[in-house]
């Protein structure tokens, strides 16, 4: 090979190295996909068991323009939302999904409408570690007040840190929580927000916001919902009236403070004064309550004070010790049960006449049997026989179906009922739109809603029901509900979620004096209700219909006669085989409802915990209508609707004379001494030495003047739920009771544990502090530990008295 050749083959090799070389760089670039996507779980990424998680999606495109489908799987199937990105956009999406229980990770993706994928991303979930008492805290920047809610107690779950941009735009995914402490800037927060926080506190939520120097950045989300106005700062402060409140000393470098205060809002209690303003109050909103402590408890000087976690045990509800003894409310599980059952009960569903079944059989029975073999007789053709069966098989079926078929008619039919969760005061209103769907064939169905609603299916848990599917959920406004599969004269059932803004039709205003609620209840909406009710766990009252305008009063003993509310308001019984007409139909499922909100499981005892809202609650029926329009797409169906719009609160404490039973009543153990230490929440193991308890009354009561005061001791919590009689000796001798009196400035002696469990104080005045707090001390002294060992002690009380 000549040298000129040799040389051009060379310089050839080497451009087409170079041309591969750069072709190998470049090509991920030019293959890289135009969209990205990051995804991010709202609420800090928790959730609650079997609840909504909020996936917040960030989307850019850097390509052609594109219209496509934001997706992930959920427990009921897949959920989607159709997103246009224009050419260079970067749009910002919420997703909101169920995860399974065990799951920590969410994918969500970006597929075109093909359902080609396009781009992906993971977000971290992970479920609430309990069904009560978890707390979150946003503006915790410090990271001083997670260990002040916490304190010593381990049993309570890890506060979860969160910041403004953790609030999702609807109060779903927030719902595992019990209280939100707030301690940033509000002022970020949308109008989509705000309302979320006003629904899930009218939900029983407690929101508690931290005032101080930055009270207005704080505070300005929620100037309507605080239970003060007006509010100003004022610097060097002193803090004696917040140490007396919660019982413990300040540091000095905490002794003053620059504070926020302000005049008291309608409905308002004062916990503590200072500078002829309100610096902690408290005010209830639906079945919730919303606290400002005006002094910043997020600064370094706080760091240590244990009177910080006194504050918090204070005005954060703690419902673990009513979890364990069965005083919460019902499963969302058995909720779905409850309401399955109610909407099955339709005409069409409805079993044969027991005449009609026996004519069938005794029918089929003879023409298959005698007639069939006396007729091939007589024709002498019995070998037919092999052949007539089958046929008169196929005829009779045939007719035995044409007569269900008439029966149960061949319309679709969507049985729904519509709960309007709203408070007397609210702008907005959760509407859960229960609907079962009845087929006269097998079919696969599309629901549709008018509004931006999360779909989720209604499993019946009691009779082996899969609660997992493959639906496929269009989330938007509308949203669709795509492929519910209904079998040949079979029911399926959804539940849809949404929140609108809402005037509610029934305004009340109630209060609790001596052994009972009373109130008034007017319809200030355009259309009549039907079966105005009051409802709370112990029981009910029907109130009656209610025109335009109309309005009346009711009463209701507090204690209630333990029977199941939806017997005091419709009377005894569920209707079982005799549930035939209209009316009693539609009783039937109002009762049924009536059981989800308060907690009743017809033959299976009372629910579990989760309701749909805190009670107690007034209730109004209507006929046709919903806030919230559903449809069965593309089906001319036969639609039954009924709303019922629930009106959740609180009745205020007073004026006049009230009574505050052990169930109210909050006990912390404060101070252990010797042979005392708490074993888990609410179990105080006490051997040779003592235990001091802290025993609170409800915010509300705050300026309660006592006339009586009963002191009760058991072995276990149970004695803050349930109004012992004296049962005798409940501990061994050795174990005595005292109460601190606060005039005296002394510990009195109160009595043998060996002898009572029971005591009432003749003189209460001195030991119901300004605070509402009441210091019991359990002594135990010359205790026969080896023969007897250390005894469980808990305490309660039962307070009467005038605000």
């Amino acid at each position: 090979m000549s040298p000129p050749f040799r040389a051009a083959l060379t310089t050839l090799a080497a451009l087409l190295l170079a041309a591969g070389l750069a072709w190998g760089v470049t090509s991920p670039v030019l293959a890289a996909d135009p969209i990205t996507i990051e995804a991010r779980a709202l609420v800090a990424g928790r959730f609650e068991s079997s609840g909504w998680a909020a996936i917040a999606v960030r989307l850019s495109n850097d390509g052609e323009p594109i219209t496509g489908y934001l997706a992930a799987d959920s427990q009921d199937g897949s959920v989607r939302r159709l997103v246009e990105l224009p050419a260079g956009s970067r749009k910002q999406v919420t997703l909101y999904v169920r995860p399974p229980n065990f799951a920590r990770t969410v994918e969500v993706r970006f597929e075109t409408q093909a359902g080609e994928r396009l781009a992906a991303a993971a977000a971290d979930v992970r479920v609430l570690e309990r069904s009560t008492s978890s707390v979150g805290v946003v503006g915790d920047s410090t990271g001083i007040i997670r260990p002040q809610v916490i304190g010593d107690d381990r049993g309570r779950p890890e506060p979860v840190p969160m910041s403004a941009a953790d609030i999702p735009e609807r109060p779903e995914p927030l719902r595992g929580l019990e209280a939100l402490i707030w301690a940033g800037d509000s002022g970020t927060l949308t109008e989509a927000q705000r309302r979320t926080l006003e629904r899930w506190v009218a939900a029983g939520g407690q929101l508690i916001v931290v005032g101080g120097p930055d009270w207005q950045a704080r505070a300005a989300a929620f100037d309507t919902l605080l239970p003060v106005q007006g509010l100003r700062s004022t610097d060097q402060v002193p803090l004696d009236g917040v140490a007396g409140w919660v019982g413990s000393e300040l540091p000095e470098a905490t002794a003053a403070a620059t504070v926020a205060v302000g005049a008291l809002r309608p409905g308002a209690v004062q916990l503590v004064g200072a500078h002829d303003g309100a610096l902690l109050a408290s005010v209830t909103r639906g079945a919730g309550q919303v606290t400002w402590v005006g002094v910043d408890l997020a600064t370094e000087a706080f760091r240590d004070w244990t009177g910080a976690t006194i504050l918090w045990q204070r005005v954060i509800r703690d419902d673990r010790l009513a979890e364990q003894f069965g005083t919460v409310p019902p499963i969302e599980e058995e909720v779905a049960a409850t309401m399955i059952q109610a909407l099955s009960n339709l005409p069409a569903l409805d079993v044969p006449p027991a005449e009609l079944l026996v004519g069938v059989l005794a029918g089929y029975i003879l023409l298959i049997g005698p007639i069939s073999y006396l007729v091939l007789r007589r024709l002498d053709r019995r070998e037919l026989a092999w052949v007539t069966a089958p046929l008169l098989v196929l005829v009779f079926s045939s007719i035995s179906y044409g007569i269900g078929a008439s029966m149960k008619g061949s319309d679709v039919i969507l049985n729904e009922v519509a709960v309007v969760r709203t408070t007397t005061e609210g702008t907005a209103a959760s509407v859960s739109s229960f609907a079962g769907v009845f087929s006269p064939s097998r079919r696969a169905y599309d629901l549709v809603v008018r509004g931006d609603a999360l779909f989720s299916r209604l499993a019946n848990v009691f009779d082996g029901t899969d609660p997992t599917g493959n639906l496929l959920t269009e989330q938007g406004d509308p949203s669709r509900l795509r492929g519910l599969s209904v079998s040949v004269f079979g029911l399926e059932g959804v539940r849809a979620d949404t929140l609108v803004p809402y005037t509610p039709a029934l305004a009340v205003t109630w209060s609790r004096s001596g052994d009972e609620i009373s109130g008034r209840v007017t319809n200030t909406g355009e259309e009549p209700l039907e079966d105005v009710a009051i409802v709370t766990e112990n029981g009910g009252r029907l109130i009656g219909d209610l025109a335009t305008d109309e309005a009346r009063s009711f009463e209701l003993p507090i204690g209630g006669s333990g029977r199941r509310a939806a017997d005091e308001v419709y009377g005894f019984g569920d209707g079982g085989a005799d549930v035939r007409t209209d009316r009693q139909r539609e009783i039937a499922l109002r009762r049924s409802v009536i059981d989800t909100l308060v907690g009743w499981g017809n033959e299976f005892g009372r629910l579990g915990p989760g309701r749909l809202d805190g009670g107690p609650f007034v209730i109004g029926w209507r006929q046709g209508s919903s806030p919230v329009a559903l449809e069965v797409e593309g089906e001319q169906a036969q639609h039954y609707v009924q709303a019922v719009e629930v009106v959740s609160g609180r009745p205020r404490l007073g004026p006049g004379p009230v009574s505050i039973g052990p169930g109210e009543i909050r006990a912390i153990p404060i101070e252990f001494t010797g042979d005392a230490h708490e074993i888990e929440p609410g179990y105080v193991l006490l051997g040779e030495g003592s235990v001091t308890f802290s025993l609170t009354l409800p915010l509300e009561a705050t300026g309660l003047v006592p006339t009586s005061l009963s002191l009760l001791v058991g072995t276990d919590p149970s004695v803050m739920f349930f109004d012992q009689p004296n049962f005798g000796a409940v501990l061994p001798k050795g174990y005595r009771l005292e109460v601190w009196d606060a005039g005296a400035g002394a510990w009195q002696a109160v009595g043998e544990l060996s002898q009572r469990s029971r005591f009432e104080m003749s003189e209460p005045s001195g030991l119901v502090d300004e605070g509402g707090r009441i210091l019991v001390r359990v002594v135990a002294e010359g205790v026969d530990i080896q023969t007897m060992g250390a005894s469980n002690v808990f305490v309660g009380a039962r307070v009467q008295g005038v605000i």
